[in-house]
């Protein structure tokens, strides 16, 4: 089957900058055009394009597809030159919310951590955006795109500076430049002398009650447990500080499942877990691409948190990262306070907007700018009760 005849195309652009667009809508399509998307990701993707790879993407598709119940469809653009795939920007369309409005976001969220497109090295490369941009604004079944967790380096940066709309809160995410160290004593030299000392004081604690040990599991059924407890210590501390987080749901529960079994389309995903005796007590969730290692759900037994079984794990997690030639960890945004002992790089992260129409422009103005981060600050700041029969109306709703 043609990738012609699957999937809506349209020319867009002129001269050297003349692409044939054409949006995937399902498993089928992307699966048509795999060759072509890991060719482009071979020559063309930077180790922060984990989460515009086609195994991620299709993963994420695969979610979409086996849920009746999704309110997300697929909305893939590709930009051809002369039969050659030179753009991917993966969305994913939602909606209408309770406002009337249909959404295009990211493909994957919220596990996508760092939103990008994918764009061969071309001196038209500015142009394709542009262009693949209108092909957006002239779908009718999008009223707005929001563009979360955009890096200042994203390939999409410079466009999205121009044409888009920042939407409050920046943030920033730091990460650790392994190959500047040669060793783990080495990078650990760095850190402050309390911050060694307390780790230390941590482990005499836990060795009175204990033996601590730690795995690394790569993909297959041990990661899959570790990623079942690891959810299963979130929620224990969601609930015992009454907040709620959507990364928990049971839809997006099975995708991290099913990307740490591995399966047809594998992606690189790593546990780290610390053990007293034979329990777990902290564990950490993270994706490798390029390299390049994103921890991406640290959590850990609520009982032993005066313990300080984060900091341990991450001790022990990146020294065996190390010994794996892997050369950054990236510890995505927000840069809270416990991810910045060893930080040798900090960017920015950034949200944006792009209205395609008049409904999606009053729904960026007054919902996403004014309403919501003035209710997200109000909830913030409401007594523990509040906040728990908040949840729990939103829970059985």
């Amino acid at each position: 089957m043609r990738i012609t005849d699957i999937a809506p195309h349209v020319l867009s652009g002129n001269g050297n900058s003349l692409l044939e667009f054409r949006m995937l809508r399902s498993v089928e399509d992307m699966a048509s055009v795999e060759p072509d998307w890991r060719s482009l990701e071979e020559t063309a993707s930077r180790p922060n394009n984990l989460f515009q790879t086609f195994n991620w993407c299709w993963n994420c598709c695969a979610s979409i597809e086996s849920d009746p119940e999704s309110s997300w469809s697929i909305r893939i653009l590709t930009g051809w030159k002369h039969d050659k795939l030179v753009l991917v920007w993966p969305m994913a369309l939602t909606g209408p919310n309770p406002l009337g409005v249909h959404e295009a976001r990211w493909l994957g969220e919220p596990l996508t951590q760092y939103g990008d497109i994918i764009v061969a090295d071309d001196p038209a490369r500015d142009t394709w955006i542009m262009e693949a941009w209108k092909v957006f604004l002239a779908q009718p079944d999008i009223d707005l795109l929001i563009l979360r967790k955009v890096r200042k380096d994203a390939v999409i940066a410079s466009f999205l500076n121009e044409q888009a709309y920042n939407l409050p809160g920046l943030q920033e995410a730091p990460a650790i430049n392994l190959k500047q160290y040669a060793n783990w004593e080495e990078l650990d030299a760095t850190s402050k002398r309390n911050h060694r000392k307390n780790r230390a004081r941590h482990r005499r604690r836990f060795k009175e009650i204990g033996t601590l040990s730690f795995e690394l599991f790569d993909n297959g059924i041990n990661a899959q447990q570790a990623i079942a407890q690891a959810l299963d210590f979130k929620k224990a501390w969601l609930k015992k500080y009454s907040y709620s987080s959507s990364i928990c749901n049971e839809v997006n529960a099975n995708l991290l499942s099913a990307m740490a079994r591995g399966g047809k389309k594998p992606v690189e995903c790593l546990a780290s877990v610390i053990y007293l005796d034979t329990e777990p007590v902290a564990i950490e969730v993270g994706f490798g691409w390029k390299k390049h290692y994103y921890a991406h759900i640290g959590a850990y037994n609520p009982w032993f948190a005066k313990f300080g079984p984060g900091k341990i794990l991450m001790e022990e997690e990146i020294s065996t990262l190390m010994d794996r030639g892997y050369e950054t960890y990236d510890q995505l945004a927000p840069a809270d306070s416990y991810k910045r002992e060893w930080e040798t790089n900090l960017v920015d992260v950034r949200d944006h907007a792009l209205p395609v129409n008049l409904r999606g422009m009053t729904h960026m103005g007054f919902y996403l700018k004014l309403i919501r981060p003035g209710m997200k600050n109000v909830y913030e700041q409401m007594p523990k009760p509040i906040r728990q029969r908040l949840n729990r109306f939103a829970e059985s709703a």
